[in-house]
């Protein structure tokens, strides 16, 4: 995951460019892609993030279960990388879903890009900051001078990082932000020492403590009760192909069902449509799987804490408003936006109208 970007004016510009652009050439975000010669309604969803991990384990459940092909969908992730990237693709029609924290949305919808988050995915806020353990940083008025590990120079926990420091009277250009990548190129840098601070998510963390690091929190106050995120569409797509984004977030909340139901089946899913996230070189598929179970396991308790272990896929109202006066506090919108341009729960109902609990009894049945 990778969307908390601060989109700058000229990114803005080029969103709205590509916008208008979308509109003249009559391949707006509003339209979906074409049927298949199988019936299949074909839709890309852009993923904010830049590989493939075990926190996405109920995206390849959904797919793999079959849970799209019962919605006659035929879905592409396409990997973006960070938020600004997705949003930039749902404008421009070249995808027609994201899965995004709420900042681009909001950020967004203060300047002409109309995007409403309408199913679940994160539950809960996804960013801290963390140092490793033994580390003299305590507090984040401390960060002034201080190397801070990101996954790169313009991604999300950067610019939550630099919102931190702003917060707490300081410059964010006092600090050094150090590029670590993911995977085993960045357990390998906060290893051999490279940072004082780490500016991640709550999966990567997870997945650097598989490594052995062992990590302590930082905090960051006004960070309670805030929204995680969801699956974003262009509101003009949602009222215009409602039936479609009912199918899809139903596909969706089946996935995270069968993931919470039967996080081992799920991962396995995961590396047979992505193989390069199975066990590493030398490590046995026991403890891959051991690790990728905790990384699975941290996004089902996020949106169990949310909605609830019965109501998955529900979105807080509340935990949005939070966000956006967090984001209006941080200097990140010039002005609150109102909910409804953020958030379209209408499709909730429908989206989930099946029996998750016959679900998720099939779920663990599965090997």
């Amino acid at each position: 995951m990778e969307a908390m970007v601060h989109l700058p004016r000229q990114i803005l510009l080029s969103v709205a460019a590509v916008g208008v652009l979308a509109v003249l050439t009559g391949c707006g975000p509003s339209g979906a892609r074409a049927e298949s010669e199988a019936g299949q309604t074909e839709l890309t969803v852009a993923l904010s993030s830049p590989s493939w991990n075990a926190g996405f384990a109920s995206l390849a459940a959904a797919e793999r279960e079959a849970y799209f092909e019962a919605e006659h969908l035929r879905v592409h992730f396409v990997l973006s990388g960070t938020g600004t990237a997705a949003a930039q693709q749902l404008a421009g029609g070249g995808a027609q879903a994201a899965v995004l924290t709420p900042e681009p949305v909001i950020i967004g919808a203060g300047s002409g890009l109309r995007l409403q988050v309408f199913v679940d995915y994160y539950g809960t806020w996804q960013y801290t900051l963390r140092t490793p353990a033994g580390s003299p940083v305590t507090s984040p008025t401390q960060l002034a001078g201080k190397r801070i590990g990101v996954t790169n120079a313009a991604s999300s926990g950067a610019t939550f990082a630099r919102v931190a420091m702003r917060m707490n009277g300081l410059d964010p250009n006092s600090a050094i932000f150090v590029p670590l990548g993911t995977g085993a190129q960045q357990l390998t840098a906060v290893q051999r020492g490279d940072v004082d601070v780490l500016a991640l998510w709550d999966t990567q963390y997870q997945i650097l403590t598989n490594g052995g690091v062992r990590l302590d929190k930082l905090p960051v106050d006004g960070l309670d009760g805030l929204y995680g995120g969801g699956v974003a569409a262009p509101t003009s797509a949602l009222a215009a192909r409602r039936d479609v984004y009912i199918r899809l977030g139903r596909a969706l909340v089946k996935g995270y069902y069968f993931t919470a139901a039967n996080p081992a089946a799920a991962v396995r899913d995961l590396w047979a449509l992505h193989p390069e996230t199975g066990p590493a070189a030398g490590q046995s598929e026991a403890a891959a799987l051991g690790d990728q179970i905790a990384v699975a396991e941290v996004h089902t308790s996020d949106i169990r804490t949310q909605a609830g272990p019965a109501r998955l896929g529900q979105m807080s109202r509340d935990g949005m408003t939070r966000t956006i006066e967090f984001m209006h506090r941080a200097g990140l919108v010039g002005a609150p936006v109102a909910v409804d341009d953020v958030m379209n729960s209408g499709l909730l109902p429908e989206i989930t109208a099946f029996d998750a609990q016959s679900l998720m009894n099939a779920a663990k049945a599965r090997n």
